[in-house]
């Protein structure tokens, strides 16, 4: 399998990707500025400056004349080493019929006019000055395979890998690094992620700073002292631990953690091609080489998914920036999955949300009792939508939230294909551009009802009501 670099351009709140010693005003809207965000944006509802706050969703259908943009909804980024957030991009507000309503104006400095902000990534910034490598132009993408027998993680296994780690943290010595630049603020860690050196082997690692007064010594006393944080970083350092103690693939590297006076210091793997936007910067616009470009990709993803499953791990907070890619020689690419701190081994959950507001499952939002995994199938659809739209299907699937889930809600994700433009290029609806094979693929896995929502051949499912609803032998998969 080869795949060449792609460009999708989604409007998203930046991360620190600047090179050298670019200041950080280029971050835009961290978690702890939601509030401020939200404030705004009520105030200019209020006020109906509906030219302010809505951007190019473009649509077709009297019952979707609205234009929805993406407000920065924050999630758990700060923990995405190499990831990035989403945040606001301009737009003018423009009417189904205006000619140019496939454009939208950005606000970035040094963006095009023509093209919402570009996204970036560590490493592959295209805003950054200094930047030169290029990106590997081919790669293969051949999936890793699974062990025929894979048995779940138990609670007291994991339990046991994040004790040891925490019982085998050793001094840190600022002597043994070089800090190379800041990656981006840990806001809701109270901390601070930085690209360094190792001086003993010149290789680059993210290490993660945080006071140790919050880490604390271990998970036991962080729950004592937290008992109600939804912040779990020793969650994140056992489960990452865990599946490196057992070589799965597809899951960054945990190096160390380490400890001073005052902070503690996780040390990890770096994804040299950063996550799927930096990777994602020139390409086609949607259509049948976008698909075709993606597809290995695409693969890739839900094998790693699908192996993380049937070790019994739903992750609850994919993503496209905590899905990272990173060469591993010899012209191989692999994905990898980061931010595990939502990540859980119960099979289902009440009235619990996690992730971030566009990838959460609907079923999130009300009191029944949940199939945790079908939150990942649900996620991985709306990645797969992103990537061959360049943007997203909606702003978040809350109740009376998002008019585009609504409207996908009532009459079908089809019908709105039919009705939605796609952002840029020529005047095209996405029932257009996307191939019959792939909407079959997404509208599986987007599905309101998570009890006809397809799996990924989870052995968990391979008895019970969902045994024949695997994505495995879908047409769009099977492509060469």
């Amino acid at each position: 399998m080869t795949v060449v670099g792609l460009s999708f351009k989604l409007p998203r709140k930046a991360k620190q990707r600047n090179q050298g010693n670019q200041p950080l005003c280029t971050q835009r809207a961290q978690s702890q500025e939601w509030n401020q965000t939200f404030a705004w944006f009520s105030e200019a509802l209020l006020q109906g400056n509906l030219e302010k706050i809505f951007g190019s969703c473009c649509v077709n259908d009297p019952a979707l004349q609205v234009h929805e943009r993406l407000i920065s909804l924050p999630g758990k980024d700060e923990n995405s080493f190499n990831g990035s957030s989403f945040g606001s991009s301009g737009g003018t507000s423009t009417t189904a019929t205006d000619p140019n309503l496939a454009e939208s104006q950005p606000v970035s400095e040094g963006r095009s006019h023509d093209a919402p902000a570009l996204p970036a990534a560590f490493g592959t910034s295209s805003s950054a000055n200094s930047y030169e490598r290029p990106l590997p132009c081919t790669a293969s993408m051949d999936c890793v395979k699974s062990p025929v027998v894979v048995r779940p993680i138990t609670s007291a296994e994991l339990s046991a890998t994040t004790e040891r780690i925490a019982s085998n943290v050793v001094a840190w010595s600022p002597d043994s690094f070089t800090r190379v630049k800041l990656l981006q603020d840990a806001v809701r860690n109270h901390g601070w992620v930085d690209l360094m050196c190792r001086k003993d082997n010149g290789r680059q690692v993210v290490v993660k700073r945080m006071p140790t007064t919050w880490v604390t010594s271990g998970p036991n006393q962080f729950k004592e002292t937290y008992p109600t944080s939804s912040e779990l970083p020793w969650s994140d350092i056992g489960l990452v631990g865990h599946l490196n103690s057992i070589k799965y693939p597809y899951a960054c590297d945990l190096f160390g953690v380490y400890t001073d006076q005052l902070n503690t210091f996780v040390v990890s793997e770096f994804a040299t091609e950063g996550d799927l936007f930096g990777w994602c910067e020139d390409g086609p616009l949607p259509g049948p080489q976008c698909e075709a470009m993606m597809l290995p990709l695409a693969k890739q993803i839900l094998t790693a998914v699908k192996w993380l499953h049937n070790l019994g791990i739903a992750h609850r907070d994919l993503s496209l920036e905590n899905i990272l890619l990173t060469d591993v020689g010899g012209g191989e690419m692999r994905i990898k999955l980061i931010d595990f701190g939502m990540a859980t081994l119960s099979k289902s959950s009440v009235s619990e949300t996690a992730g971030k507001a566009s990838y959460q499952a609907p079923e999130m939002h009300g009191n029944a009792p949940c199939d945790q995994m079908a939150f990942d199938h649900f996620a991985l659809g709306v990645v797969l939508f992103a990537l061959a739209s360049q943007d997203y299907p909606w702003t978040a699937t809350t109740p009376n939230s998002c008019r585009l889930f609504a409207y996908m809600k009532e009459f079908g994700l089809r019908k709105l294909l039919k009705n939605r433009q796609v952002r840029k290029g020529p005047t095209k609806c996405l029932s257009d551009v996307f191939s019959l094979d792939f909407v079959e693929l997404i509208e599986g896995m987007l599905a309101f009802d998570p009890a006809e929502r397809s799996t990924l051949d989870e052995i968990c499912y391979a008895s019970g009501p969902k045994a024949n609803m695997s994505i495995t032998s879908a047409k769009w998969l099977m492509r060469q």
